[in-house]
């Protein structure tokens, strides 16, 4: 029986492929093992990135809805959930075994980074070899530490895409394999029940690969029914309607142009980054478009137009939301990616070939390595602590047994004594409530705060502040706060400002709720702690 490795690792065949003597596939296998182990492990064991502060209102989510999931809430019925039911189950489940911490949820995000990183390693080895593998993870890697480890639903879903495109190439590379490709129909499921809005591309992706082989359509298909179940549970326990709001028509047409920011105000690092994605993923589809018509729709061309065409259904990711963040989370797949195409132009053994595909390498190195300045600084840092023994200063709110990391000790002293007042006014099972000092403009949130607060139980449907939802004419959040007995509401975010609908006004009866109904019962900072006002004084659980 074949080992699994040689199926992962092993070279596809195709036209001017001469075989490699298995010593030196060995060596490579092992300097391949030993470089990409330890651009992804350095910086991992430093404290800049397993104890950076959390991302108050992003990785926020990521710990508050998998507490909600345990105790039997469902996504857009009892919280709003842009993200897929999918992408909150791991980290569930990862909360169920070790307890509900930062540490178990980017657990779950390195192993995120660990299938991306694998994933596009292992296709860049079997279809061009163990060089442009070693390239392909040092480049991913490199890039994920600007992401750090938290669990996005996005990396999440990128990587179970590609992971599927992996898998389908084992599956069908010599013969059909059904449970290999019943695997990467699972993982094509996943990934749209990760991030619904990778759906188009999934579609065309697995269009193209039950087209080519025509074979394999049964189990693929199969498996995408499979790995789509979360999302299918979703729809029955919420209702469609609900679904397509939260994570379709809302995040689009109702909150997209409050978080839209104009491609020319990023700077011009990132923009020349998310220019280069654009040149890969169109050279993935031209590539693997010619190659695809010329061998008649074989598998060995067509798989490199499916990966272009994920490729180029992830831009929308970085020009929705042009920012840092968004670019690298796009550059992270794509520019791995780029070293398939470069190193597959015109590949042969003509005079041409050794002019041009020299040439296309050198100017793919040159572009890489002038837009990812910010991101090879941004490693440097992380792996320094690492390399020089230094120390990393933490600073860890913690409150009844949970603990998030913040970004500075003032922040933690503030925080803890905002706590301390939430905790002398509070009792167990109290509704409790945390967004903005004016709730006219739901910009951002602290939603990490609910999660440090664990006897008490979320009052609203919007623990992300969506600009436009939360604060829509038709928003529930002014009835939400009436049924709410402690409110933490923080001017952070007051004179924050983006140009963009974020910065309209919208409903005040949230605010008059406030106002006519709450108590302030103390401060801390930014952080304003009210109590429902009763007859009798100040307090009492509704």
């Amino acid at each position: 029986m074949t080992h699994e490795r040689s199926h992962l690792f092993s070279r596809s065949r195709s036209i001017g492929i001469t075989r490699t003597p298995p010593r030196v596939r060995t060596l490579a296998s092992v300097l391949a093992l030993i470089v990409l182990t330890a651009t992804f492990a350095l910086p991992l064991t430093s404290a800049v990135m397993l104890a950076s502060g959390v991302s108050q209102q992003d990785e926020g989510l990521l710990l508050v809805y998998p507490v909600r999931l345990l105790t039997g809430a469902i996504p857009n019925v009892d919280f709003l959930s842009v993200y897929g039911l999918a992408s909150l189950l791991p980290i569930a489940g990862a909360f169920k075994l070790f307890g509900a911490s930062v540490a178990a949820e980017r657990m779950v995000g390195l192993i995120y980074h660990l299938l991306l990183t694998g994933g596009l390693v292992c296709l860049a080895w079997r279809w061009r070899g163990p060089v442009p593998a070693i390239a392909a993870g040092v480049i991913c890697n490199v890039i994920a530490v600007t992401l750090g480890p938290v669990a996005y639903a996005w990396v999440g879903g990128v990587a179970l895409a590609a992971v599927g495109i992996l898998l389908t190439d084992i599956g069908v590379r010599n013969g059909i394999r059904r449970r290999w490709c019943v695997g990467a129909g699972i993982s094509f499921g996943l990934a749209l029940a990760y991030r619904i809005d990778l759906g188009l591309a999934i579609i065309i992706m697995v269009a193209l690969i039950c087209a080519t082989q025509r074979a394999a359509w049964r189990p693929v298909i199969g498996g995408c029914v499979m790995g789509m179940s979360p999302l299918l549970v979703n729809l029955v326990l919420a209702g469609p309607s609900a679904v397509i709001s939260g994570q379709i028509t809302g995040p689009i047409f109702v909150s997209g142009p409050g978080r839209f920011l104009p491609f020319q105000d990023l700077d011009i690092h990132h923009q020349t980054l998310a220019l280069l994605c654009v040149i890969v993923a169109v050279g993935l589809i031209a590539l693997g478009g010619r190659e695809t018509i010329t061998t008649r729709m074989s598998w060995t061309a067509t798989r490199i137009l499916v990966l272009g065409v994920l490729c180029a259904g992830a831009l929308p990711e970085a020009f929705q939301r042009a920012d840092a963040f968004h670019v690298d989370s796009v550059a992270v797949l794509v520019l791995p990616a780029g070293v398939i195409v470069v190193t597959g132009i015109f590949r042969g053994t003509g005079s041409v070939t050794r002019i041009i595909r020299p040439a296309a390498i050198l100017v793919f190195g040159v572009a890489l390595i002038l837009t990812g300045l910010p991101e090879m600084q941004n490693y440097e840092t992380a792996i320094r602590p690492t390399l020089t023994g230094a120390s990393t200063p933490t600073w860890n709110v913690t409150n009844l047994g949970r603990t998030a990391p913040v970004y500075a000790s003032d922040e933690q002293m503030l925080l803890e004594h905002a706590l301390t007042i939430v905790d002398a006014h509070a009792q167990a099972g109290m509704h409790v409530f945390v967004g903005p000092q004016d709730l006219r403009r739901t910009v951002f949130g602290d939603t990490y705060l609910y999660f440090l607060m664990p006897q008490l139980i979320p009052s609203s449907f919007y623990l992300e502040m969506e600009p436009g939802i939360a604060n829509g004419t038709n928003s529930r959040l002014g009835s939400d706060l009436a049924h709410s007995d402690i409110l933490v509401l923080t001017s952070a975010y007051d004179n924050f400002f983006e140009p963009n609908a974020s910065s309209l006004f919208g409903s005040d009866v949230p605010n008059t709720v406030v106002k006519n109904d709450f108590v302030e019962v103390g401060s801390s900072g930014p952080w304003n702690i009210y109590v429902r006002a009763t007859p009798h004084g100040v307090g009492g659980a509704t």
